[in-house]
């Protein structure tokens, strides 16, 4: 039952789902229902439409590489997964939409995807946390439900990281943001930054991109079989 304080934003995502084009994959390619007891990732593109992210040196934009990179993650982990897109074209989602499509799908994780162009081949994974007064562990505000799963979303950033640092070979620093595109999260969320520079730059860039997903879509199948409290919820 959805309570009185999150009835109006909850209607107001469902109209956006209906009316925003290029937004919200279900499933995956949009062909027959994925044939999987598996588990569900929703895999969130950053930026989009007018939201260009930062631009790199190669001209590239965040918003463009983040899809690209989400893409190609997505279709590598639908072989396992039940995989959902918040975005799979060049629109622009709202923060509230993007953790609302996964708390409507259930998602047992929701991933985050964007690019920094700060120097080196270091990473990072960004978990939910805000300083906020106590609040009731009952409470249904949208504000405050990220907070409820915020130790689950920790741990799984921590192992996350961790993961990435063995797979990629490069560093990956865990940091406690009040990021709007984690709020709302009713599992497990995390927002992964590579570095946008050193993947999409310079020669063959289209198998560095590939790689990076390959290895990106490691550590979340590594993460979702992991013993860390990601349950498949009915």
């Amino acid at each position: 039952m959805v309570s009185r304080k999150l009835a109006k934003p909850v209607c107001l995502i469902l109209l956006l789902i209906l009316i925003l084009p290029g937004s919200i994959s279900s499933p995956l390619w949009g062909g027959s229902p994925i044939k999987t007891i598996q588990r569900t990732v929703v895999i969130d593109p950053g930026h989009g439409g007018v939201d260009k992210g930062l631009e790199f040196s190669s001209g590239a934009t965040e918003k463009k590489l983040a899809l690209n990179l989400s893409l190609i993650t997505a279709k590598i982990l639908s072989e396992k997964y039940n995989v959902v897109l918040t975005r799979t074209g060049d629109v622009q989602v709202p923060s509230a939409l993007r953790t609302a499509v996964a708390n409507e799908r259930k998602a047992d994780l929701f991933v985050s995807i964007h690019l920094h162009a700060q120097a080196g081949d270091q990473g990072f994974v960004f978990y939910y946390d805000a300083v906020t007064a106590p609040f009731p562990k009952t409470s249904a505000l949208w504000k405050h439900q990220a907070l409820h799963h915020r130790e689950a979303s920790k741990d799984a950033a921590v192992f996350f990281a961790e993961k990435l640092k063995t797979i990629l070979g490069t560093d990956f620093f865990v940091i406690p943001v009040p990021a709007p595109v984690l709020e709302g999260a009713l599992m497990p969320a995390m927002m992964l930054e590579v570095s946008g520079d050193s993947l999409f730059s310079g020669p063959e860039t289209d198998k560095k991109r590939h790689a990076c997903a390959r290895k990106i879509a490691r550590g979340i199948d590594l993460c979702l079989k992991s013993k860390i409290p990601i349950k498949t919820r009915k």
